[in-house]
């Protein structure tokens, strides 16, 4: 795990058997490679939160730490927040989890607001033709085209404002879809913390579990395989069967040249 306080400029990479996120490290999501991808298609150009009126991203970001795993650490006056990214075994995409603290000395309400860029399209396709069906309650918002994609959280969620198409320019024009704003709610008593989180999947998630390994080395030889092994499982997809793609964010494909690579290390 690296501890960051000036990011600027870097990007992370998390990823299970069904998707992954990359993103600026920094908060950004500085191109079209940047966002969540179900290999080969892409689900989301970017996400942003709005906390209280206070937009999170590189003006009230302290630091971040970067591993297997992504953390942010924000301060906004009166909150105290961080924001974990992960891809959990068991979920079809990626989770983002704010905890939320209030370091003030009496009760606060606390309104997280969510922009989601919604992209669903296959890797080589900038700008699809097709339309979007947007379904919103208070336990889902569903967006779906060729394939879909949903935000589920455990508070409940209250749905503003009509969806709309936002054309963006990422490196390269990008052509995304807003299903509204996203909101939940919670208050928070002196100096507590809780916990709000959202999570944006596609599909269903895949049922094979990445087993344990032995490892007898030691000190720098034993921290290199551990940095190898984690290396090869981060490319590691179920899409119609197990296969190694050949390099985040560009090469989503199972190429066999990489595949056989990994295989003699393996054995």
């Amino acid at each position: 795990m690296y501890h960051l306080k000036n990011p600027e400029g870097l990007k992370g990479t998390v990823s299970n058997l069904n998707a992954f996120i990359h993103r600026d490290l920094d908060t950004g999501f500085s191109t079209k490679w940047s966002g969540i991808w179900k290999p080969g298609h892409k689900l989301l150009d970017y996400y942003a939160y709005r906390v209280n009126g206070i937009w999170l991203d590189s003006d009230n970001l302290k630091a971040v730490d970067y591993g297997e795993t992504i953390t942010y650490y924000f301060e906004t006056g009166s909150l105290h927040i961080e924001e974990k990214i992960t891809a959990p075994e068991g979920l079809s995409g990626v989770k983002s989890s704010l905890k939320i603290e209030n370091k003030l000395e009496e009760k606060k309400a606390v309104q997280v607001a969510l922009e989601a860029g919604v992209d669903i399209r296959e890797k080589s396709t900038d700008i699809p033709e097709n339309n979007y069906k947007v379904e919103r309650n208070k336990s889902r918002v569903k967006i779906s085209r060729d394939k879909s994609v949903k935000i589920t959280s455990n508070q409940e969620l209250i749905n503003a404002g009509e969806p709309y198409l936002k054309e963006h320019f990422p490196g390269e024009r990008q052509e995304c879809i807003v299903p509204g704003e996203i909101t939940a709610r919670i208050e928070l008593d002196p100096s507590e913390t809780r916990k709000i989180e959202f999570n944006f999947t596609s599909g269903e998630a895949s049922d094979y579990r990445v087993g344990d390994h032995d490892n007898f080395l030691e000190g720098n030889m034993k921290r290199s395989f551990e940095a190898s092994v984690q290396s090869i499982e981060n490319l590691l997809y179920d899409r119609d069967g197990l296969g190694i793609i050949a390099g985040h964010p560009w090469f989503q494909n199972y190429w066999a040249r990489d595949s056989f690579w990994s295989v003699l290390g393996l054995i």
